[in-house]
C-alpha cells in the first residue's frame, strides 16, 4: 500500500518514504490530503493479479486508520479532532460503491452512511481510530467485468463535515495551477494525525491496515 501527501503550495507530490510515513497529517480547509494506492504497483501487483486469478469471495474488507497516540496524550472532551473522514477515487473525485450502495439515512450527517462510516471510534473516551467499509471497492477490483471499476485507482482521504457534501471545488493555488478539493473538507477546519503504513516499531500495531476477509473456494 502507497501513500503520498497532496497539499495546497502547487507542488507536485512524491511518493512518501519510511520515515515520512510514520505519520499522516490530514487537515481542513485547503489543507492536505492523502492520496492511497491499495495495491502498489511497485511491490504488490502481483498479490493483486494472484487474487484475481484465485477462486475468491470478498466477504468484507476494511480500511482501518488509527489516530496517532502521541496527539491524545492528555486528552480532554474539550479537545477537537476531526470527527469524520470522506475516502474518494481521485481519477473521477466520486465516492466509492461502498457510499452509494449504503442505504443508511438520518436527520443529520452524522447518522448517514454509516455503514461504510469513516467516523471516529473512541475507546475508553479517547479517539482511537477511523474505520471504513470497502468490500464492494475492492470486490470489483477483483471480479468486476467494468474496466473503470477493475482499475486499481488511488483515492483520496480528508477530513469532512458533511458525509452527503461530495461536491468538488477547482481553486486556484497559483496563476497557473488549480486543484479540486471536495467541498466538505473545505467546510471543515478541523483535521487529525493517523498512524502511517511505516510507523515505528512501537505503534505497528496501529499501522494503517487494509483488512481482507474470503472464501477461498479452491479448498
Amino acid at each position: 500500500m502507497r501513500i503520498n501527501h497532496l497539499k495546497n503550495d502547487g507542488e507536485p507530490s512524491t511518493n512518501l518514504n519510511a520515515e515520512q510515513n510514520e505519520r499522516l497529517v490530514l487537515k481542513g480547509g485547503l489543507g492536505t490530503r492523502a492520496q492511497i494506492t491499495l495495491f502498489d504497483a511497485d511491490d504488490t501487483t502481483q498479490n493483486l493479479e494472484a487474487f484475481k486469478s484465485s477462486n475468491l469471495l470478498v466477504n468484507e474488507a476494511n480500511l482501518v486508520f488509527y489516530v496517532d497516540p502521541i496527539i491524545t496524550e492528555n486528552w480532554t472532551p474539550n479537545d477537537r479532532i476531526a470527527e469524520r473522514l470522506y475516502l474518494y477515487r481521485l481519477d473521477d473525485n466520486l465516492p466509492l460503491a461502498d457510499y452509494f450502495s449504503d442505504p443508511t439515512t438520518g436527520t443529520v450527517p452524522e447518522s448517514t452512511k454509516t455503514v461504510h462510516s469513516g467516523i471516529l471510534e473512541y475507546q475508553d473516551g479517547v479517539p482511537y481510530r477511523y474505520k471504513f467499509r470497502i468490500t464492494e471497492h475492492v470486490s470489483n477490483l477483483l471480479r468486476s467485468d467494468d474496466e473503470s471499476l477493475a482499475e486499481n485507482v488511488s483515492l483520496g482521504l480528508v477530513v469532512t463535515s458533511d458525509i452527503n457534501a461530495i461536491g468538488i471545488k477547482t481553486a486556484r493555488i497559483s496563476e497557473t495551477d488549480e486543484i479540486n478539493f471536495p467541498v466538505a473538507a473545505i467546510a471543515n477546519p478541523l483535521g487529525t494525525v493517523l498512524v502511517g503504513t511505516h510507523p515505528p516499531e512501537s505503534l505497528a500495531h496501529l499501522s494503517l491496515k487494509l483488512e481482507v476477509i474470503y472464501t477461498n473456494f479452491d479448498n
